[in-house]
C-alpha cells in the first residue's frame, strides 16, 4: 500500500458502503424530532440512540467505533476518532433531525443548531473528514468531503 493511503479495517464498514445505492426519488420525510444538547446518545460516528431507536445519518458511510486503518505502516483508531468527535460536536447542540423513509434502516437528515447558527450535521462530519459521502448524496455533502480531502483531514490524513 502507497504511503498516504487508508484501507478500513472492518468488514461491517464495507458492507455498508456496499448498501449505500439508493435514488434521491425513494425519499420522502416520515417524522421530525428534536434532540436537546446533552440528550440522546452517539454510539458511532453519524449515528444517533434515542427511545431505544438507532438512526443512521443520510447520505454518508462514517467507520465504525472499532475500524482502524494504516497510514505509513501505523495502524490508526479512525472509528474512536470518528465517534468521539461526532459526540462532542452533536451533544454540545440541539439537533432536528427529519426521519426520511427509504428500504432498510431508519435514516436521518438533522439540522445541528447552536449560538452560531444552524449546520446540516451530515455536511460537518463530511467537513471534518470523519466520513465519505454515499452515492446519492448532495452537492453539498460531495463539496464537504472534497474539502476534507484537500485539506487531508480526519480519514484522508496521512499522519496519525
Amino acid at each position: 500500500m502507497r504511503a498516504g493511503t487508508i484501507a478500513i479495517t472492518s468488514l461491517a464498514f464495507a458492507v455498508a458502503n456496499m448498501g449505500a445505492v439508493h435514488s434521491r426519488a425513494e425519499t420522502s420525510v416520515r417524522d421530525r424530532f428534536t434532540v436537546a444538547p446533552g440528550q440522546g446518545r452517539f454510539p458511532a460516528a453519524g449515528v444517533i440512540r434515542v427511545d431505544g431507536v438507532t438512526y443512521r445519518l443520510a447520505d454518508l458511510q462514517a467507520p465504525a467505533p472499532g475500524d482502524r486503518s494504516r497510514r505509513s505502516g501505523r495502524s490508526y483508531p479512525v472509528g474512536f476518532d470518528a465517534q468521539q468527535n461526532w459526540e462532542a460536536f452533536a451533544r454540545s447542540r440541539t439537533l432536528v433531525c427529519d426521519v426520511l423513509t427509504r428500504a432498510g434502516a431508519p435514516t436521518v437528515r438533522c439540522r445541528a443548531q447552536a449560538s452560531d447558527g444552524s449546520r446540516d450535521a451530515g455536511e460537518w462530519l463530511l467537513s471534518q473528514g470523519f466520513a465519505y459521502a454515499g452515492v446519492a448524496a448532495p452537492p453539498s455533502y460531495l463539496a464537504a468531503e472534497q474539502d476534507a480531502r484537500s485539506r487531508r483531514a480526519g480519514l484522508h490524513s496521512v499522519q496519525p
